[in-house]
């Protein structure tokens, strides 16, 4: 779902980091934390339900 439409990457500083453009927001992406498995917080990118049926809608049409 890294489609430059509903989200990206960015290198700050020297650190990558996702985003969400407006209309991934409209479609129901957003931005939130999670946990690695060492313990390392960071931040990625979460799919409300409307946009987890929106993917199986565009991957089912392929």
């Amino acid at each position: 779902m890294q489609a430059k439409k509903y989200a990206g990457e960015a290198v700050t500083n020297g650190l990558r980091k996702k985003y969400v453009t407006p209309q991934g927001e409209a479609a129901g992406l957003f931005i939130g934390m999670r946990v690695s498995k060492n313990g390392t917080e960071y931040e990625d990118i979460y799919y409300n339900e409307d946009a987890q049926k929106m993917i199986l809608e565009l991957v089912s049409a392929e």
